[in-house]
């Protein structure tokens, strides 16, 4: 709450704007996660994958 100069209260109200814009910043934030995980995923996958062919010389 603010008071403006003749003293009267103005709330300010969360605009959807701002909501919009939190929700695709959560959004990034879940796909930078999710990308992660996947580019951990594949490392693995290699890692396993090179493991599996020293195995069977």
């Amino acid at each position: 709450m603010i008071l403006t100069p003749p003293n009267i209260a103005v709330l300010f109200i969360t605009s959807p704007w701002r909501v919009q814009k939190r929700r695709l910043l959560d959004h990034n934030t879940q796909l930078s996660g999710l990308k992660s995980r996947l580019e951990n995923a594949e490392a693995e996958c290699r890692r396993l994958t090179k493991l599996h062919e020293n195995a069977e010389r």
